[in-house]
């Protein structure tokens, strides 16, 4: 569960609606919803600060709690990449530059780990569609 309080700390004084309906209804209620996962919300949300060309601390915050919500380093660069060509390359680039920041890189041995699991898979998979979809093989015995 999400609990906010930014609106209050840096608003409540100054601004009592807007902080309750950034604390208690976007972040209170919005973000807490079951039906988007929070690593849904955290892409969608990403993705339409970087649509609306905004890259302040808003996209930081949102691009560590995306990090938080599960997205990888590879997930966000993919994403990046691809908001790219419909947000902008400047907004895109400029994303990069702090996601880069929020999204250290893995140990070493990490990402090798991952490499051969990745490989690994990948090979299973293309020698199953293979096997299971051959032409000369009776449907029978699929």
């Amino acid at each position: 569960m999400i609990k906010q309080t930014a609106g209050h700390d840096q608003l409540g004084d100054f601004s009592p609606k807007f902080a309750h309906y950034n604390d208690d209804v976007l972040f209170g209620e919005v973000w807490n919803d079951p039906t988007l996962s929070p690593k849904t919300r955290s892409i969608i949300t990403i993705s339409t600060l970087i649509g609306k060309g905004i890259t302040d601390s808003s996209l930081t915050y949102h691009l560590q709690t995306a990090r938080t919500n599960g997205v990888t380093r590879d997930e966000m660069a993919s994403i990046l990449t691809h908001i790219a060509f419909y947000a902008g390359w400047p907004n895109a680039w400029a994303a990069f530059s702090m996601a880069r920041k929020c999204m250290p890189p893995m140990p070493r041995a990490t990402r090798q780990s991952r490499r051969n699991t990745a490989d690994s898979s990948a090979w299973a998979n293309r020698t199953t569609a293979t096997r299971n979809t051959s032409p000369d093989v009776p449907t029978s015995s699929r």
